[in-house]
């Protein structure tokens, strides 16, 4: 339906995630002052999404075809699935979050660890996606293939790529995805990958001389 829903107010709203069937995910503060907490939106109501217990806020980032749902909870990484959630670890983390998910329930996100480092969860323990070396990863979407994309950074360069290198990660393999683009225009350089859908389309944010572009 192309025309807006005014849907179930959660006090301030941020809607995140939106699946197939219309579900909506995100985070709202019910009460002036009090810390956000995650919300799942199904046609005009709001529901509040339980935290791990102990914690006091928490967001909804992104929602699958099959109702999964992640986030995170307290400062860790979370999947809510079937009314059930529960942390999603990275060994030395300071904080966590998954970004997204697939119908498989595998998730990808960053955790803060030494620096930003790109985590994918197949279960409730995430491992690092390999970088290009010496840098800082961001995982941003996955799609039911198990294709990632995300983008890096530098840690020790200043010059081309300053505002991040769009990256693919297929199994094991980490790709720049400037290098895989097929005549890729002169001046241009693809900065970040934001989503890929079922039929291997990416998109996301290039530099087109000096301006952002998507």
């Amino acid at each position: 339906d192309p025309d807006p829903i005014d849907l179930a107010r959660a006090g301030d709203e941020s809607f995140q995630g939106l699946n197939t069937h219309g579900a909506v995910v995100g985070l709202g503060a019910p009460v002036a002052g009090r810390d956000p907490l995650p919300y799942l939106f199904v046609g005009d109501a709001a529901h509040e999404l339980a935290l791990v217990p102990g914690d006091e806020t928490g967001a909804a980032l992104a929602i699958s075809d099959e109702g999964w749902v992640v986030g995170f909870s307290g400062g860790e990484a979370a999947p809510w699935h079937q009314g059930v959630v529960e942390r999603l670890s990275f060994p030395g983390a300071a904080f966590s979050a998954a970004e997204d998910v697939n119908d498989r329930g595998v998730a990808v996100g960053t955790a803060t660890a030494g620096g930003l480092v790109a985590v994918i969860w197949r279960g409730s323990s995430g491992v690092p996606l390999p970088d290009l070396g010496d840098s800082l990863s961001t995982a941003r979407a996955i799609n039911d293939d198990s294709w990632v994309v995300g983008d890096f950074r530098r840690k020790h360069y200043h010059g081309p790529g300053d505002n991040g290198i769009a990256a693919l990660w297929l199994g094991d393999q980490v790709y720049d995805l400037n290098a895989l683009t097929i005549d890729l225009p002169a001046g241009v350089r693809i900065n970040s990958a934001v989503d890929v859908n079922e039929a291997g389309q990416i998109v996301g944010v290039a530099t087109v001389g000096n301006t952002r572009r998507a």
